[in-house]
């Protein structure tokens, strides 16, 4: 029972991380003299720090509560009371529930992107890729509204920060410090 608590507990923990994320804005400028081609850019975050897209904000839901674990018999009671005299206990009810249910729809075609477009973006395992076809000098491009971030835990942290493209020799690689410490 004790690591079905802590699971649970550490799910929540995340709920209530996501819950608090904020956007990550990213601008990649061209700060060259000549335009800059098949750019690829990567920022490789710490475990410590949550990235999250967008939509899965809008998704997080709070973690069920384990069925292993006995709930108190008073919560139980008014979680019973309370369900019965909202309308939701009517719309929890299967002959209304497909009708009125989430859309699951909805909730890919966030994610669906058009396969003509001069950029892309990826986030898997705490990296977000972004590849650009192509950059006009001086010109820039912004990323914002598309990723979140949240820390999960205090600490002086590193994001490391990688560029490449057909224009330059070698890849580019940098970091990014970042602390995280509690409000007061």
């Amino acid at each position: 029972n004790k690591e079905i608590a802590n699971n649970y507990n550490d799910s929540l923990h995340k709920y209530f991380r996501i819950e608090d994320a904020i956007d990550i804005e990213i601008k990649i400028e061209n700060i060259g003299t000549m335009r800059a081609t098949e750019i690829y850019v990567e920022l490789t975050f710490p475990g410590e720090l949550l990235v999250i897209e967008v939509a899965d904000k809008k998704n997080n839901s709070k973690p069920q509560w384990p069925k292993e674990i006995p709930k108190h018999p008073i919560n139980v009671a008014m979680g019973k009371l309370a369900k019965a005299n909202t309308l939701g206990s009517l719309l929890s009810q299967p002959t209304f529930g497909g009708m009125l249910g989430t859309n699951r729809l909805e909730a890919i075609l966030p994610r669906l992107k058009p396969s003509n477009l001069s950029y892309w973006t990826n986030l898997k395992n705490n990296k977000i890729t972004i590849k650009i076809n192509s950059l006009v000098q001086t010109r820039s491009m912004r990323f914002d509204e598309e990723y979140m971030i949240t820390p999960l835990k205090e600490g002086d942290y590193n994001i490391e920060v990688s560029v490449i493209s057909t224009e330059l020799p070698q890849k580019i690689i940098s970091t990014i410090p970042i602390s995280v410490k509690a409000q007061d």
